[in-house]
């Protein structure tokens, strides 16, 4: 019954992005799959995030069987033959203009795509602490209430969440509240949603470069977004030769955490980096491929998708020279600002090489196609962004050069980027002069990830981090999805055959993910919600009244430490907000206000029962809700807290055994 009504709804969801696609193509006049498919869901989007700003709609779980029948339709005037005799069946016939049917291409790499990811989210759905992924579920339940934006953080009462570049996490809730869906299967689907919609970005660049290729090799369109959305770093191959810590994460954490130990070239490596005295720096790059297995529904993975529809449009704008096309990539660059912010300086390097390239097309005319669709996209998401900038401010994070005792090794970085590295080069040995200029832009965005970085709040051997950790997946991924299919076309065979090498070897990184996807633990296989490793016979009955209760503000006890807990999740599930998440976390992204480390010591000190006058102290906090889990040991601090909090608070037992499990709630 699970995997049945897990799979209708993924049906439904599937149904209304298709339809979406073809609504798309039908108001904008493109008719292209690949990008009506990829375009839509985020133009939609777009357009509720700036409407919610003057009013939030609320629950709009009627919506989806309006949308559900509207996209049935549009795929049947989509794959009727005949012309209609109705005017205006016909007329939208017209306009759409491609059948799914006859051009299954876009909507069967979609299908794949999510499928592939789905793998890895419903063996492994828990959305726990062993990553970020209840941090990702935070900002996912700030926008699932539908309240106007923008919304009351779920992890800090009263603020608004206005301090992070989320619009996917905008997203992914505004597709939970349509179809009905609870946070963990909000998260789950619509990382999936995301994989599949950026990954269809991915191949429809590839699809279109071959056609804009006289003779080119087809099957490299299929090859190299594979090798992007599958494969690993250019250490994927040796990494057995290098450490004995084998791992998926070991290939991209090669850099500064990977030890070195494995003789000869583990330990050759090894003696190169400290004969050479060189910093120690932890520089982890994290591609695509990872962050699939991963599961985290971080925001590098829009960038990617809003990166990449703007490189489709471009290879559409070549061979077709509509300025809609420009316009649509002036908004995806607008677009990245609450997306994928870090990414904006490498946007902007390869978006001004590209018009600099093409100076005397886009001059003095076409150039406004391009500034009109960054204006508009700048329109649509300027109510949010003045709150996000105001909020940025405190960070004092800037781009600045690289000190010099904090580069890469040269070997280590030569070994960690040879893919997009190899490819750069070959491209300038092409002879055919866009796949040159292609080349030169992938030596300058390599050269700006290593000498170029974005100051933020850490320091030492982590001063890069966060800087390589999304730049150098960014670079390698547009380096080989530009090139990729352009050398392994060359009429030169040895410009071919180094390319191929450069392409597939990643590909080995499939037997690491395949390992690691096949031995590990399946507890909850098919169990979307991701609470299940919540949830126990003890607190299960305290999870569904907590659920069942008017919405209202929860305190839940903290662990030992500030971040990467599992503190605060009972609350996100049940749909409740939360006085105060992960501490940790919290601080970096609000410039570390003094506020949140004193709620954290408060919150302390009420769950060991030496708080005077507790009840006090949560009315003046607005706290609704108290929960008490713990274990039998601790029913003398409970029966304390308990005999504080009288006529204040009172308890609710919801497990009628020996030890008490409940929660407190305001009187």
């Amino acid at each position: 019954m699970l995997h049945l009504a897990n799979f209708t709804l993924i049906i439904i969801l599937w149904l209304n992005l298709f339809g979406l696609s073809l609504a798309t193509g039908a108001i904008i006049k493109i008719r292209n799959g690949w990008l009506n498919l990829t375009l839509g869901p985020w133009l939609f989007c777009s357009l509720g995030f700036f409407l919610e700003f003057m009013h939030g709609f609320g629950d709009l779980r009627w919506v989806w069987p309006i949308t559900t029948l509207a996209s049935l339709a549009l795929i049947f005037l989509s794959t009727r033959r005949d012309k209609f005799q109705n005017t205006t069946l016909r007329e939208w016939q017209r306009r759409i203009g491609f059948s799914l049917w006859r051009h299954p291409g876009p909507c069967l790499s979609f299908i794949l795509i999510f499928s592939y990811a789905l793998v890895w989210r419903y063996a492994y759905p828990d959305v726990d602490a062993s990553s970020e992924k209840i941090a990702d579920l935070s900002f996912i339940c700030t926008y699932l209430p539908g309240t106007t934006l923008p919304a009351p953080d779920v992890w800090l009462h009263p603020y608004l969440s206005t301090q992070y570049y989320s619009f996917q996490f905008y997203a992914a809730a505004l597709m939970g509240r349509i179809l009905g869906m609870d946070p963990g299967t909000t998260y789950n689907l619509g990382f999936c949603t995301l994989i599949g919609l950026a990954g269809t970005s991915g191949v429809g660049i590839c699809r279109e470069t071959i056609k804009s290729i006289p003779n080119a090799r087809k099957w490299s369109g299929w090859l190299v977004p594979a090798a992007w959305i599958l494969g690993g770093t250019g250490v994927t191959t040796i990494i057995y030769l290098i450490t004995s810590q084998i791992s998926p994460w070991a290939p991209m954490r090669f850099i500064g955490s990977t030890k070195l130990d494995v003789a000869p070239i583990g330990t050759f490596l090894d003696r190169y980096v400290n004969a050479n005295q060189y910093t120690t720096m932890d520089l982890p790059g994290e591609p695509f491929s990872y962050s699939i297995y991963l599961g985290d529904y971080h925001p590098p993975l829009s960038g990617y998708y809003v990166a990449f529809v703007a490189v489709l449009a471009l290879t559409l704008y070549h061979r077709e020279k509509l300025g809609q096309y420009l316009a649509i990539t002036g908004a995806c660059f607008s677009w990245s600002i609450v997306s994928d912010t870090w990414n904006l300086p490498l946007e902007l390097l390869a978006l001004g090489a590209w018009c600099l390239y093409n100076f005397w097309d886009l001059f003095p005319r076409r150039i406004l196609y391009l500034v009109a669709g960054g204006v508009a996209g700048y329109a649509s998401i300027y109510p949010y962004f003045r709150y996000f900038a105001i909020g940025a401010g405190d960070f004092n994070t800037s781009l600045k050069l690289v000190k010099w005792d904090a580069h890469t090794p040269p070997l280590l970085f030569l070994l960690f980027l040879l893919p997009p590295i190899g490819l750069s080069v070959l491209a300038l040995f092409s002879r055919e002069k866009s796949t040159i200029g292609l080349g030169r832009l992938g030596v300058a965005l390599l050269f700006s990830g290593e000498f170029l970085y974005i100051d933020d709040i850490y320091s030492g051997q982590f001063d890069r981090f966060n800087t390589t950790l999304k730049w150098w997946p960014w670079i390698s991924a547009v380096i080989l999805l530009t090139l990729g299919v352009r050398l392994l076309s060359s009429p030169r065979i040895w410009i071919a055959i180094l390319a191929l090498f450069f392409v597939s070897y990643p590909l080995l990184y499939t037997y690491d993910l395949a390992t690691t996807w096949w031995q590990g633990p399946k507890k909850h296989v098919g169990q979307l919600s991701g609470q299940s490793f919540l949830l126990n016979d003890e607190n299960r009955g305290l999870f569904a009244y907590l659920k069942a209760l008017p919405h209202g503000i929860t305190l839940e006890d903290p662990e030992v430490t500030e971040s990467f807990t599992n503190e605060s999740a009972m609350s996100l599930f049940a749909g409740q907000q939360c006085y105060l998440g992960w501490e940790g976390h919290e601080m970096l992204w609000r410039g570390y206000p003094p506020d949140i480390p004193y709620r954290y010591d408060k919150m302390k000190l009420f769950y060991s029962g030496d708080m005077p006058a507790p009840g006090e102290w949560l009315k003046g906090q607005d706290i609704d809700y108290v929960l008490w889990y713990k274990s039998q040991d601790q029913e003398a601090v409970w029966a304390k807290i308990n005999a504080a909090l009288q006529g204040a608070y009172r308890w609710h037992d919801t497990f009628s055994h020996e030890t008490h499990i409940g929660l407190w709630i305001k009187n």
